[in-house]
């Protein structure tokens, strides 16, 4: 069966920089999030995680999502969540939580009056997480297959994970490291600033020559560059035919339209090589102008770093790539 990752797409992302950027320059104050609410009493901690594949209109794309290995109180079995550092905060998939009362009654599930788990304790892979509040979202989730191998995806970890942490994402050892403070290994990275608000990262880069803001999105896995449908053509190389498949935020489905490119990326000081500049068809055409307006060249994914180590520090806004 065809499974749709959840991305946060361009429309959705719009809305919330073009409401926030302003209020920053102005006040410095930003629109509220829940607080953190993910802790651990291990100070640096490793997760190997596994790509998730989706089958496209285009053909296989073997890098759709990071996925997390997670257990639950009451079950030895694999469950997984998505890495999604559009999503500020984490969460559990309602119609998941459901099918896993059903089939593992010993799993200890129960909500409060708001319907959140309250000081719910799981493992992420080897170590044990606290949730003061974890959110349930409704409508989200799919029924649990018991198979060994089967891919059940029962949440989204956000980026209240890393929040005032190092987090270190080896794309090409498929690891994740979160610690308090720099591993030694990697205290000689060359670091560069970037903005950290509201739980959300935006990275310096340079294209064709031109400074610009990317978001870093990891729900926006399989692509590199996701900007305005302008850049995407321009970027283009000449009479490429375009690829399109369909992405899913929440309860949207939109279609991304693709175009291979011969450009580079510049970011944190290297130059990676850009093949694909990806629009969306459905956001709105004001809100992408006026983003680009203030500077914000798009979106970039996992996909732009899959042959590089990504080190970033959201305690002191730095990062940098080896």
């Amino acid at each position: 069966m065809k499974r749709t990752f959840q991305m946060s797409t361009a429309s959705i992302l719009f809305l919330i920089y073009l409401a926030m950027l302003p209020a920053a320059a102005q006040s410095q104050s930003y629109p509220s999030l829940p607080p953190v609410q993910l802790s651990t009493a291990s100070n640096q901690f490793n997760i190997r995680f596994r790509w998730a594949t989706e089958t496209q209109a285009s053909g296989e794309e073997p890098h759709a999502a990071i996925l997390f290995p997670v257990t639950l109180p009451g079950s030895s079995k694999t469950f997984y969540m998505q890495f999604d550092t559009g999503s500020p905060y984490s969460m559990f998939y309602k119609n998941s939580l459901d099918d896993i009362r059903k089939k593992y009654p010993r799993v200890n599930l129960s909500v409060d009056s708001s319907g959140k788990l309250i000081n719910y304790r799981f493992k992420l892979q080897h170590t044990e997480m606290l949730a003061k509040e974890m959110i349930i979202r409704a409508g989200e989730g799919q029924a649990i297959k018991k198979g060994k191998n089967e891919l059940n995806i029962i949440g989204t970890i956000g980026t209240d994970l890393i929040d005032n942490k190092i987090c270190i994402i080896d794309y090409p050892g498929r690891k994740v490291t979160v610690a308090n403070e720099m591993p030694t290994k990697y205290s000689q990275t060359a670091t560069t600033g970037f903005m950290y608000a509201n739980r959300s990262m935006l990275f310096p880069a340079m294209i064709r020559g031109k400074k610009t803001i990317l978001f870093f999105d990891s729900g926006s896995s399989a692509y590199e560059l996701l900007t305005d449908k302008k850049t995407s053509l321009s970027l283009s190389v000449k009479d490429t035919v375009h690829t399109q498949a369909a992405s899913r935020s929440w309860d949207r489905v939109l279609t991304a339209h693709s175009y291979a490119t011969a450009d580079s990326i510049t970011i944190a000081g290297t130059s990676i090589p850009l093949l694909h500049a990806t629009y969306i068809e459905g956001a709105s055409t004001s809100q992408v102008e006026q983003m680009m307006k203030m500077g914000i060249g798009g979106m970039t994914g996992n996909k732009l770093f899959i042959h590089s180590i990504l080190v970033v520090d959201t305690k002191n806004k730095t990062f940098g790539l080896r």
